[in-house]
């Protein structure tokens, strides 16, 4: 799994419910939480492009059942987020997204689930 906060332009994925009641809209984040201002500046532009798309009726576009169901946005990432600057952009994203009616949760996925080990912080399977 790569880092997709860093490319806004994407939508990292996108889940239909198994009961087909609603949309989840994913945004992936993989390196650690440390609320760097690359990392801040990173995560805002993701969140705002989310918006963008949902106003922009791009996800009703790409997914026609999707529309007049309720959609969510879940960011799964491998830390808690601790960081009081990731923190407080997490809860800017929360505010901004209940604005749109859209629920926002982050989901902490650990990196033994994912196979990855911490000594293997680069992805590459040495280490």
């Amino acid at each position: 799994m790569q880092m997709a906060v860093d490319d806004p332009t994407v939508l990292d994925q996108v889940w239909k419910s198994k009961d087909d009641s609603g949309y989840t809209l994913v945004m992936y984040e993989t390196r650690p939480l440390d609320g760097s201002t690359e990392q801040i500046d990173q995560l805002m532009a993701k969140v705002n492009s989310y918006i963008d798309a949902v106003r922009a009726g791009k996800i009703n576009e790409l997914y026609p059942d999707a529309a007049g169901k309720p959609l969510s946005v879940q960011l799964i990432c491998l830390d808690e987020p601790e960081n009081p600057d990731v923190v407080e952009v997490l809860g800017l994203a929360t505010q901004l997204f209940g604005k749109h009616e859209i629920d926002f949760s982050v989901q902490v996925v650990p990196r033994e689930f994912l196979g990855r080990h911490d000594d293997d912080a680069n992805g590459t399977g040495e280490g």
